[in-house]
């Protein structure tokens, strides 16, 4: 594991660790339904982001996921 794999996994981690932190502060001021519904459209998200920007094949196997 190279040094910038080390940064690129802490970064990744940092960034997980705002999402469940936003998730639960979200939930303790009252926002489930918000908090709940980002999380459910997340993943849809990044699978446009890698169509789009990434050029990513779109297999049956991979939409299959999504529903």
């Amino acid at each position: 594991m190279t040094k910038r794999d080390v940064g690129y996994s802490a970064l990744a981690g940092l960034l997980m660790n705002g999402s469940w932190y936003g998730f639960v502060y979200a939930t303790v001021s009252g926002n489930l339904l918000a908090a709940s519904l980002a999380f459910y459209i997340a993943p849809i998200m990044v699978f446009g982001f890698g169509l789009l920007v990434f050029k990513e094949k779109v297999t049956k196997g991979r939409v299959s996921l999504l529903l």
